[in-house]
C-alpha cells in the first residue's frame, strides 16, 4: 500500500504491534515517511507495549522525529538545545 494520508495512521498503527519484528521495522519506517506529526502519539502509544527496549527506543526516536518542527522553522538555539538533549540522554543511558 503506498499512501499520504492520515488515515494510513490507525493501519500502520496495527502494524506496529504485528508479530513479526520486520513488519514492525516497516510500519516504523512508514509512519516517518508519512511525515503527518500525529504519528508520534501512535508511534509513543506502540513504544509502551513494546517488548524488545531496542525496538521501544526506535519507535520513541522516530515519534521525536515527526514531532520536529519543519527546517524553515529552526533556529540555531532550537538545534543546540536538541543537540544537549541526545548528548544528555546519552550519557544518562551508559
Amino acid at each position: 500500500m503506498r499512501t499520504y494520508s492520515a488515515g494510513a495512521l490507525p493501519v500502520l498503527g496495527g502494524y506496529l504491534r504485528h508479530g513479526d519484528a520486520e513488519v514492525r521495522r516497516a510500519a516504523r519506517e512508514a509512519m516517518v515517511q508519512l511525515g503527518l506529526a500525529e504519528g508520534a502519539g501512535v508511534l509513543r502509544e506502540a513504544a509502551d507495549t513494546a517488548a524488545d527496549p531496542q525496538e521501544a527506543l526506535a519507535m520513541l526516536d522516530a515519534a521525536e522525529l515527526l514531532e520536529l518542527p519543519s527546517v524553515e522553522r529552526l533556529t540555531p538555539e532550537m538545534i543546540e538545545s536538541r543537540r544537549r538533549s541526545r548528548a544528555a540522554a546519552a550519557e544518562a543511558a551508559k
